[in-house]
């Protein structure tokens, strides 16, 4: 498993490539760490060299995008998923549970377009939604 972080403003591009596993995760843990150190976590988990996707690499998507989703605006997607996490995706995320773009920009831009980086560096106001999230947040703590 190979991770990279790439800082691009407030968004975090994290590069997930190979093979994940459980043997192989623990190594992902000092990234994301790192990712979610300096809340609320805008990441991008770009999925294009994964070459095996199981179980495992599942629910590191998952966890890692419920953990980006416990902050009150924070949030994660998936850009580039290789072929096979595509196919898996389809059959899985039939009710939305991730947002999957085809390239790094448009997955950039979503964060744009809500605002979500300029709001974490108090340059304007939070996404519309930001009262219903933050609501759901403290219920949740």
């Amino acid at each position: 498993m190979k991770v990279d972080l790439e800082k691009r403003g407030a968004i975090s591009l994290v590069r997930v490539g190979g093979e994940i596993d459980l043997v192989s995760i623990p190594k992902a843990t000092p990234v994301m760490d790192e990712v979610f150190a300096t809340p609320p976590p805008c990441v991008v988990l770009n999925c294009a060299g994964l070459s095996v996707v199981t179980s495992s690499a599942i629910s590191f998507l998952v966890d890692t995008t419920q953990r980006a989703r416990s902050f009150p605006i924070g949030d994660c997607v998936i850009s580039e998923p290789s072929p096979l996490l595509k196919r898996s995706l389809e059959s899985l995320n039939r009710d939305g549970w991730v947002t999957v773009f085809a390239t790094d920009d448009e997955a950039l831009a979503h964060f744009r377009e809500q605002d979500l980086e300029a709001s974490i560096r108090n340059e304007s106001k939070p996404p519309a939604n930001w009262r219903e999230r933050l609501r759901e947040w403290l219920r949740k703590r």
